[in-house]
């Protein structure tokens, strides 16, 4: 998704408050977190990078805020706001916006989004918050957020995925092609199965592809061997044993199903005997 796309219909939806206020120097004490953030996932370690480096140079990057009671709400910067604190800043520059609790939730992931500080799970999940906490459609958020409607779609469907699955995603050990494969399978057992294997030896997209439709043959292969009827099995095994007579048996909706071919006389006689043997094989 290029940035230049991103939220083309922001303007729509927040209107004036999207245009930059004056920034102001604020003490990071009085600023506190949003339950609209949308990163869930914050690197200690880089955190702390992060720090050293605002020690030097301070905060160049505005954070968005707006206010709450005595004190103002994060909007955007949370990632620049702790490593602040961490390096013992007395003053952090801040953009004040007023804006209703939508325009906050849209406005924070929009700027992750731009930043590209979200994994896959946090945008999906960011964007199902929205919908239930505003009422927006999906066909509205995708629209602000510069998205097709499928490409949306099949975002959302990453929450589908099992917890285990959504973790080795958010982690980076399978991608989004990985999950949208995984996503064709029934099987919750098999979706964990194979993207555990995917993590542990790297398999590419099309390895996964290929490991899917083997597993599914192998299910459909058990599942036939398992479902047969054991009559059948023995009226096939019965009539093996003339090999020159086509057959083959099968249970319908009325009984059992045989259908043969032959060539001549003696093959039906040989047939006929055959037949007799049916209740000695029950």
């Amino acid at each position: 998704m290029s940035k230049n796309k991103l939220g083309k219909g922001l303007n729509a939806l927040l209107g004036d408050n999207l245009l930059g206020e004056e920034i102001l120097q604020l003490d990071p004490g009085l600023i506190t977190t949003s339950p609209f953030q949308p990163r869930s996932v914050l690197d200690d370690e880089d955190i702390d990078d992060l720090a050293e480096s605002l020690k030097k140079t301070g905060v160049l990057q505005p954070i968005l805020v707006r206010g709450s009671g005595d004190k103002y709400e994060l909007i955007a910067g949370e990632r620049r706001w702790r490593a602040a604190i961490k390096a013992g800043l007395e003053k952090v520059p801040v953009i004040v916006k007023n804006v209703s609790d939508e325009q906050a939730m849209v406005m924070a992931l929009v700027e992750n989004l731009q930043r590209k500080d979200l994994n896959p799970v946090e945008v999906a999940r960011a964007c199902k918050q929205i919908i239930e906490s505003t009422g927006m459609t999906q066909e509205e958020l995708a629209e602000v957020l510069g998205m097709s409607r499928s490409n949306f779609a099949n975002l959302l469907r990453l929450l589908d995925l099992p917890q285990e699955v959504q973790t080795l995603l958010q982690k980076g050990d399978i991608t989004v092609g990985h999950a949208k494969v995984l996503l064709s399978l029934k099987s919750e057992e098999q979706i964990v199965k194979l993207a555990k294997v995917v993590a542990q030896k790297k398999l590419s997209v099309r390895e996964l592809e290929q490991l899917c439709r083997a597993s599914q043959r192998d299910g459909v292969s058990s599942t036939t061997k398992k479902d047969t009827d054991p009559n059948v099995k023995k009226l096939k095994q019965a009539f093996a044993q003339i090999k020159t007579i086509p057959v083959r048996v099968s249970k319908s909706k009325n009984g059992y199903s045989v259908t043969i071919s032959f060539s001549n006389p003696e093959k039906a006689a040989q047939l006929a005997e055959l037949i007799k043997q049916w209740e000695t094989i029950q």
